[in-house]
């Protein structure tokens, strides 16, 4: 999100793609945290109408397998070809996933980075008599004392 408006603040009036394998518009990842919102139209950054009047052009659930920097192709891996003049690579982060054992074998451990990750915190959450663990910091140990003290911020 802030690609694309730091290249039009910046003066930049070309056609704009974004190629993405999340199956929903740029969200605000803070949200997530704060009160595990599951409907991406409530996170989402701007809605799509926003997006096509500023000439933006995204192809969600599509994931880019190679680049060939010579011939100016983007492949993707189900076969699409983007054509480019200047590429610009975003990738985000992904959650650390701890090496501890147990790790990949017990169920109910979850890291939170988009949508479907709140989903399936939701579903596994079920009643309040659950006990939950949060390794991190920041928005997501902030989110948790405000799921304990039992206040809501949105």
């Amino acid at each position: 999100m802030g690609a694309i408006e730091g290249l039009r603040e910046k003066g930049f009036k070309g056609q704009i793609t974004v190629l993405t394998k999340e199956s929903y518009l740029p969200i605000d990842r803070t949200k997530l945290s704060k009160a595990l919102i599951s409907d991406e139209q409530k996170v989402q950054w701007r809605d799509a109408q926003h997006f096509r009047d500023a000439g933006v052009d995204f192809h969600l659930t599509t994931e880019v397998s190679s680049i060939d920097f010579q011939a100016h192709k983007i492949h993707t891996n189900t076969g699409g070809e983007f054509s480019y003049s200047k590429v610009l690579l975003c990738t985000g982060g992904t959650p650390r996933r701890l090496a501890m054992k147990g790790f990949k074998d017990l169920g109910d451990i979850f890291v939170l980075r988009g949508v479907d990750d709140v989903k399936r915190i939701n579903s596994a959450l079920g009643d309040n008599g659950k006990k939950v663990v949060v390794i991190g910091s920041s928005f997501i140990g902030e989110f948790w004392r405000i799921l304990r003290d039992g206040h809501s911020y949105i």
